[in-house]
This record gives C-alpha cells, structure tokens and sequence, in this order.
C-alpha cells in the first residue's frame, strides 16, 4: 500500500521536529512524513508528489493559506483566536502530542480522509480478550490483571481496560481519558473508536491502559451491546492484539459481559471459597456452563492478611504492629492488604495445557 504524504510546515524548525517524531512514532499510521519552513517548499512537494494532509503554522496568513484550499488543513494556532479559512481546521500547537495527534485525527475525521491515515490491521494476530473476575473481594484481581497485561506487552500490543464500578480516581491510574469516555465516545457514534483509542490511554510499561470511570453510573448500567460494540471496534480498526477485561461483579449483565471473554482469570485467595461455590452453582443454575469452561483458576500463595492488624485511621499506611509504613514493606501493598500481583503462577497451563502466555 502507498504511504500517504504529510507535510508539516513550521516556522519554529525545532518544533516541526518535534511534532515530525511524535507523529512518526505512532505505529498505526500509514503516512510518510515531510517538514519544510516555507510556502515555497509546500508549493514544491504539491507539485512533485502530491500532499494528503498539510498541518502548517498560523505565522503564515490566512490569505497565504488560501492557495492550499484543495487540501485537508491543519492550522497549528498560537492562542486559539486566529481567524481561519472555511478548509482549516484550527490546533492549539501548545499541548501534549496525544492531545494534538486526536485533534488531527478529528479533523481528518470530519473531512472523510480518516481511512487514508491509517495502516490496515488486517494482518495481526486474531484478538485475545482476556476478562479478569472473581465475586471475591481482596483478592489482587486488578493488580493481576495490570500484570498479565504488561506481561502480554512484551511480544504483542496490548490494552487493559479498568471496568471497575469504584475504580479509584487517585490511584494507581493517572488522570486523563478512561473507560468512561471510551464508552461516550461509542454512544455518541463518533466514527471509529478503534483509530482514537490509542490516544486516550495512558501508558504503563509497554501496555496501554484505559483508567476506571471518574463517576460510577457512567459504568454500572452499560448494556452488553455497548461493550460488545467497543470490542469489535478494537479488533477491526486498532493494532492490539490482546485486551484485558478488569471486570467489576457488580456490573450489569455480568455474565453476559464474561461470555464475550476468549479466557476468563479468577484470582483466588485463600477465604470466599463460599462466593465462588455460590458462582458455580449460579453459572450452572442459569445456564453459563460454557463460561466455567473458559474459567482459569489463578490461585496466590501470598494471600496478605495483615490487613485486620494494620490499624490506620489516617491512612497513613503506617502499621502500628511493625512499627514502618506500609510503603517500607514490599509484602503489604501500601497498607491495604489483598495478594500481590508476583504471587500467581503467571506460567501455568489452562484445562487445555495451553500456556496463558
């Protein structure tokens, strides 16, 4: 397939740069990447071999632009109020390069060029969609699941989706786009949500993640279909080739939600052994058979139960047993007890004598 053309025109040649490597960087897309710092070198390369998609600088004037109305147009702005011309589309140029890139990627959007942009996925390996489940509190699912996606990462793209109905605001997940706004996005139908992914998640090692929901009704009662709609996108029009499912049991049609799973981890700790009969004998009762058989059964073998003896009113983390925060002891996740990520067998075998990675 030939590589469309993108021609950055800045005056600043150090910023053009910079926004030539971060664009050039993006695996996804499909474009070959020119810079120049004045008309004349956009006038040339039109000339030469064509332009798809010109992102250049309001340093030069609207009536300078003018010439270049047959292109999708990109104006990179320095305060957000300089006049533009019916074709441009205006990008504040002092933001993070996600932020810039998702604008670029809108304009193109409302132009219907976005199909150019893009490298066909067509060719990667058929999705992994990995949910990760207990009806067991305290038992590290999220920490497992966090580490399963980063050790999926290291030999294929891989996203971790947080489908927690309290996934904690100020936790581990930096602020930004989360799952609430991935799911927003699918109901308000604004194209393809699998091409604008990769600019809303943030970054962990080498997974790409999606944060918890800031508010909990943007999650409790989303339908099946949405999520199903959200997997298909992924699988059609993005790069990742395994997602991990962080599934929160309270969530509506949970096991609905389980059977869109290819695999399903449960973190098992060594109490609820109650919870998890009361499950099977549900899945049996109503006819989720075929879910237990995707069912993986993750055992910890340092099941934390300081948690009871840690008394800590401020939340300090401080344990008053010990004598040390629980920051200074790597056996006790920050005070708050549960099984840590590094006590599963990550390497086991399935039902099938399948390795899980």
């Amino acid at each position: 397939m030939q590589r469309k053309r993108l021609i950055i025109c800045d005056e600043e040649e150090g910023y053009g740069k910079a926004l030539a490597s971060f664009l050039g960087g993006r695996k996804e897309l499909s474009f070959q990447i020119q810079l120049c710092e004045e008309l004349s070198g956009i006038r040339e390369i039109r000339q030469q071999a064509g332009i798809d998609l010109l992102i250049i600088s309001s340093f030069f004037e609207k009536e300078k632009r003018e010439e270049f109305s047959e292109l999708v147009v990109c104006v990179l702005q320095e305060t957000g109020r300089e006049e533009l011309l019916p074709h441009e589309e205006g990008v504040f140029r002092y933001q993070p390069g996600e932020r810039i890139w998702e604008a670029i990627l809108h304009c193109c959007e409302e132009r219907k060029v976005g199909d150019a942009l893009f490298l066909p996925a067509a060719g990667k390996r058929s999705i992994r969609i990995l949910g990760v489940f207990s009806p067991v509190g305290r038992t590290g699912k999220t920490e497992y699941a966090l580490e399963l996606g980063k050790r999926l990462s290291r030999d294929r793209s891989t996203l971790y989706i947080n489908m927690e109905v309290y996934g904690g605001r100020d936790g581990r997940f930096s602020r930004g786009r989360n799952t609430g706004d991935a799911l927003y996005y699918i109901r308000q139908e604004k194209g393809n949500l699998g091409r604008f992914l990769s600019t809303m998640a943030g970054h962990l090692e080498d997974l790409d993640y999606l944060g918890p929901v800031s508010v909990s009704e943007d999650i409790k009662n989303v339908p099946k279909e949405t999520w199903q709609l959200l997997l298909s996108q992924i699988e059609k029009d993005s790069l990742y080739e395994a997602v991990v499912l962080d599934i929160d049991p309270g969530l509506t049609q949970v096991y609905e939600l389980l059977r869109l799973c290819t695999e399903i981890h449960v973190p098992v700790g060594e109490e609820g052994a109650e919870k998890l009969a009361q499950m099977d004998w549900e899945l049996k009762k109503l006819g989720y058979e075929d879910i237990q058989d995707k069912m993986i059964r993750k055992r910890g073998t340092d099941v934390q139960s300081r948690a009871a003896i840690c008394k800590d009113p401020g939340r300090t983390g401080y344990d008053e047993r010990s004598g040390r925060r629980g920051a200074d002891r790597p056996d006790l996740p920050g005070a708050t007890g549960g099984v840590r990520a590094g006590a599963f067998d990550f390497a086991a075998e399935d039902r099938s004598g399948q390795r899980i990675i």
